[in-house]
């Protein structure tokens, strides 16, 4: 495949920089074939070019730090797409037009057509465990969503974003496939709810490893609409969890081996998850675990616990880890007391025995592990995983609105959690 690098000069770029192109070609770089001064406007990083079907990629970022994508197609030598904030218009730009002649373009103003967004998943693509929301958190997966179930007749099926709004999600006007038993494939949202209530039983994965959350038993999937109107707040689409019906959805089976990829989890590890809690309920909190969950994963056997996170009844974010059940465990809680109906993007990050809570973007504690420093994984063994919900318990579940979360086998740094934060990538 053609591909394009660019070169910024040591202590050069932004206003007054200059800037050294390289042709692309199809052997890869080639040495660069010319320079321009492009005054304060814009300047340009290198960037490999690994994204299938584009055929020539150009990174482009202004005198504030801001990214923007500009990608051509494959067959199409004159149409260019923006990727980025700036949305359908003009932006000011240089590179190498065409790949069987590399004649550079400078200072040209290219008219550009808004045709994707950078999710999360793109913005830091690598050790994602998990990820699910009904709003899209890659712009390259196009699979279905979400899966609703109409309490009218318990017909069910998938439904994709729409991607006429922003931020691109699940709408009224997303379409309907794999119908079953009766509903018509092709059917809006809309159509498919209308005049009843809706649940999820599955909320499909958008990372690269296809491990679905699902929920079998009906009085347990959280509710998706509401006598026809799907359930959102400030336009966005969010899956309400009851705690007196027990609502959360299962990572795998219950006392299954999990997928491999969560059986190595134990000493890096970044959850994120935005969430609108309702009540903090009282239970029979105890050990690592709180009384409102947000994520458990669990090995039986072991009683090795990865991390549990949620809230305690007085609203504080409450953080878990075991190596040996309730022998051997830890807890922390947040500084800050969260509120109910409001939104909160939770940051738990897990470095070997250092655990940091975030929110909103913010630090707001970090506590060292003292007692659970030994083997934290849960390998493959029986084990439980689930988010919203406790496992092996149908009490301690979350109560309130999720909208997003992301499990990475990672730690993002205190600069990566307010970025996603401000960039609302979650």
């Amino acid at each position: 495949m053609p591909g394009i690098g660019f070169i910024r000069p040591a202590g050069g770029g932004g206003a007054g920089g200059s800037v050294y192109v390289t042709a692309y070609s199809d052997a890869g770089f080639t040495t660069p074939i010319t320079s321009a001064d492009i005054g304060d406007t814009i300047y340009i990083k290198a960037v490999p070019l690994s994204i299938a079907p584009v055929e020539y990629l150009f990174v482009f970022e202004d005198i504030n730090g801001n990214l923007f994508n500009i990608y051509q197609g494959a067959d199409d030598n004159t149409s260019w797409v923006l990727e980025g904030a700036l949305g359908n218009g003009q932006l000011f730009c240089f590179g190498t037009e065409d790949a069987s002649s590399p004649e550079s373009w400078v200072g040209q103003s290219k008219d550009f057509e808004l045709a994707g967004f950078e999710g999360i998943l793109q913005a830091y693509p690598n050790n994602n465990v998990w990820a699910g929301s009904q709003i899209a958190l890659r712009y390259d997966f196009t699979d279905p969503l979400v899966r609703y179930r109409r309490a009218s007749d318990n017909d069910a099926g998938d439904f994709s974003r729409d991607e006429t709004v922003t931020p691109v999600r699940i709408t009224g006007n997303s379409i309907l496939s794999n119908g079953a038993p009766s509903s018509n494939d092709g059917d809006a949202l809309s159509t498919f709810v209308s005049g009843t209530n809706a649940f999820v039983p599955t909320l499909y994965d958008q990372t690269t490893n296809n491990n679905d959350a699902f929920m079998s038993t009906q009085i347990q999937q959280p509710q998706s609409a509401s006598t026809g109107s799907l359930i959102e707040f400030s336009s966005l689409p969010a899956l309400l969890f009851n705690f007196s019906n027990s609502n959360k959805l299962n990572l795998w089976t219950s006392g299954a081996v999990p997928p491999f990829v969560y059986q190595t989890l134990g000493t890096s590890i970044t959850l994120l998850a935005k969430v609108r809690p309702t009540a903090f309920n009282s239970g029979v909190a105890g050990a690592w675990f709180g009384e409102n969950v947000i994520i458990e994963l669990q090995s039986i056997a072991s009683g090795h616990v990865p991390i549990s996170a949620g809230f305690d009844s007085a609203g504080r974010i409450k953080v878990g880890v075991s190596d040996n059940g309730i022998s051997s465990y830890d807890a922390f809680f947040s500084t800050f007391t969260c509120s109910t109906n409001t939104d909160y993007e939770i940051a738990v990050t897990i470095d070997n025995n250092e655990i940091k809570i975030y929110i909103n973007g913010s630090l707001d504690s970090t506590h060292t592990i003292v007692n659970a420093t030994s083997d934290r994984t849960i390998g493959a063994t029986a084990s439980e995983g689930n988010i919203f919900g406790r496992v092996n318990n149908n009490v301690l579940t979350f109560n309130g609105y999720g909208y997003s979360m992301v499990l990475k086998s990672e730690v993002l740094n205190a600069s990566d959690i307010l970025n996603i934060y401000n960039n609302n990538l979650l």
